[in-house]
């Protein structure tokens, strides 16, 4: 494939990958399924980064 056709599929691919496709480590779910959870690392690290008070 050419770059300009891996580009165009790529929104389809990560569709997919992180909302369809169960994943063996994650109990046969998607990636979304964690996206809300307490654990979520990058939950956690993203609300730290937008939430934090300057120092």
């Amino acid at each position: 494939q050419h770059s300009t056709e891996r580009h165009a599929a790529l929104p389809t691919w990560l569709q997919r990958y992180n909302w369809r496709r169960p994943h063996r480590s994650l109990q046969r779910k998607p990636p979304v399924s964690r996206l809300y959870l307490e654990d979520n690392l990058l939950t956690t690290h993203t609300y730290s980064l937008v939430f934090a008070k300057p120092g």
